[in-house]
């Protein structure tokens, strides 16, 4: 038996995301990325030239994460083992690509795990149904 963690579909996931955090605290968190590999990895990200930006794909069933660009800019890695230094250029608008989550529907949920030879068994939701658990087995219908 196998129990998958889902979230389900973008709108309710998007009221539910809205309601726990907001949007201040999302965006800080989110440049705060920026900020990290600058510790982290000795770059000069700045990170009050980039914006938050997020986009919905219902076709690809996903919520994107970016950090856009609000200038031409040049981002500096240092040298690793190999000496070479890295010089990163962004358009204005070029966007960095940080996350995918994707959202499903219980349908589509059943329809991928059959496709796979699985079968469910059960599905437990939370009272918003923004997220799912389904046990499944595999080859039993």
């Amino acid at each position: 038996m196998y129990w998958i963690g889902i979230n389900l579909d973008i709108e309710e996931l998007k009221r539910a995301e809205e309601q726990r955090k907001t949007a201040e605290e999302k965006i800080r968190e989110h440049l705060n990325l920026l900020k990290r590999l600058n510790r982290g990895a000795g770059m000069n990200f700045n990170p009050s030239l980039f914006r938050h930006l997020t986009r919905s794909t219902a076709v690809e069933s996903r919520i994107e994460m970016h950090l856009e660009s609000l200038v031409q800019q040049e981002v500096m890695v240092p040298a690793g083992l190999d000496g070479m230094e890295l010089r990163i250029r962004f358009n204005k608008g070029e966007t960095i690509h940080t996350e995918n989550s994707y959202k499903f529907s219980s349908a589509k949920i059943d329809e991928m795990l059959t496709a796979a030879g699985f079968s469910v068994m059960k599905v437990w939701t939370d009272p918003l149904q923004t997220f799912a658990v389904t046990l499944s087995t595999v080859g039993l219908s």
